[in-house]
């Protein structure tokens, strides 16, 4: 022990703008790791200009993300493969979650945005978003559709989006069939609310280049989709609803 406390005091007393290229260069949870086993070191990592510049060079990373369920949470593993450094990662689960998630609970991990994971709990049929950035966790309450098993949630029918870098607030987005017709609910954490946006026919499409697409059903060859602005709020548009059909030639939409 006495080896590493010297070696991380050595390396503290280098130039901090060489302590903080070096950092831009880990991945988050080597910078997760970081703060949670060295305090001389964690200032460098909090400052507001390290965090700018962290951001901003990790905004294009691409992430894919599997988790390994076992019978106890403290033995679930999240792993995560990022382009930008061509390997692996664990991501620690159980140090944040064990607070807050029962033993023996049933956990799924569903997405994740940003700093943010979303996990679905099976027995309590409630949401968990943890942000691994800022060691926070926040329950979701229940939407207006009631609580929800693991089963309930199609991967290609949900969205998390993260807010601006290094804020503690996300928007979850999820499409069902409701009352025979295609409706978007959507949770925003700043108001801790859910709110309905229902639509009744096709609307304007516009550039679509932006919208976050969420699968509503798929039957055969037909399917319906939700096409969704990422910064859509109180007031502005409608989704867009989408139609596509598939047939041996490949997709087509009319």
């Amino acid at each position: 022990m006495d080896g590493i406390n010297c070696r991380t005091i050595g390396f503290s007393l280098l130039p901090s703008e060489l302590i903080q290229d070096i950092f831009l260069r880990l991945a988050l949870p080597e910078i997760h790791r970081v703060k949670s086993v060295s305090k001389t070191l964690t200032p460098v990592i909090t400052c507001k200009h390290f965090l700018r510049e962290y951001n901003v060079r990790s905004v294009t990373d691409s992430w894919v993300f599997v988790y390994k369920k076992r019978s106890s949470l403290r033995d679930s593993v999240l792993y995560g493969f990022t382009d930008r450094l061509n390997r692996w990662f664990s991501i620690p689960v159980y140090g944040l979650l064990s607070g807050v998630v029962p033993p023996g609970d049933d956990l799924y991990f569903l997405t994740a945005s940003g700093d943010f994971f979303l996990f679905a709990s099976n027995r309590r049929q409630e949401l968990i978003a943890v942000n691994f950035s800022l060691n926070t966790v926040k329950k979701i309450p229940s939407s207006l559709l009631g609580p929800r098993g693991t089963s309930s949630w199609r991967r290609s029918g949900l969205k998390l989006i993260s807010g601006p870098p290094g804020s503690d607030r996300f928007r979850f987005l999820f499409a069902e069939r409701y009352m025979n017709r295609p409706v978007l609910f959507e949770y925003n954490s700043e108001s801790d609310t859910w709110r309905i946006v229902q639509t009744s026919g096709n609307q304007p499409c516009g550039d679509r280049s932006e919208n976050v697409y969420l699968s509503v059903t798929h039957h055969g060859s037909e399917s319906v989709i939700l096409g969704v602005r990422p910064q859509l709020g109180l007031g502005d548009e409608l989704p867009v609803i989408l139609r596509p059909r598939f047939d041996n030639e490949g997709p087509r939409k009319d």
